[in-house]
């Protein structure tokens, strides 16, 4: 079967289609990817060292909430930011205020699970997760800018 013949892009229809991949990573993700090792994970391995299993549930917690953000972050510049951050936190009736959260949060920077230089200006972010939303975008953008031609994008 004959696919789409490769043709370059006009710098119009590349900036197009970069608008198109930036605008699907900033969206939420259907899923975050969970490999079924992360528990052997070193750096994780250490949080549970610090929190108990219940920091490992929280992590991945955090990790599903900012896949579902828009632009995969948290600001926690003040205190409404962290109240927020915690009270999406708090799944299945169990509470988990600001301080605690905070504690959390810090943990986390800390042993490099989410990124210290952001959380010191105020944003909570994981680069895997928004890794993760870019790469999937990358073949979402790709499909919907060629399919949108009516052509299929060449493999």
């Amino acid at each position: 079967m004959a696919g789409r013949p490769k043709t370059e892009l006009t710098d119009d229809e590349k900036a197009e289609l970069d608008a198109l991949r930036d605008e699907i990573a900033a969206g939420p993700l259907p899923y975050i990817r969970h490999y079924n090792d992360a528990h052997a994970n070193e750096k994780l391995r250490r949080l549970m060292l610090a929190g108990g299993f219940a920091w490992y549930g929280m992590y991945w917690t955090l990790m599903e909430l900012l896949a579902a953000r828009h632009k995969h972050h948290y600001l926690v510049r003040d205190d409404a930011g962290w109240m927020f951050l915690a009270a999406d936190m708090s799944t299945s009736g169990v509470p988990v205020d600001a301080a605690q959260c905070k504690a959390f949060v810090e943990a986390l920077a800390g042993l490099g699970l989410i990124s210290d230089e952001s959380l010191a200006d105020g944003v909570v972010v994981n680069e895997r997760v928004c890794a993760n939303a870019e790469e999937s975008a990358r073949e979402t953008a790709r499909n919907k800018f060629y399919g949108s031609r009516g052509g299929r994008a060449s493999r």
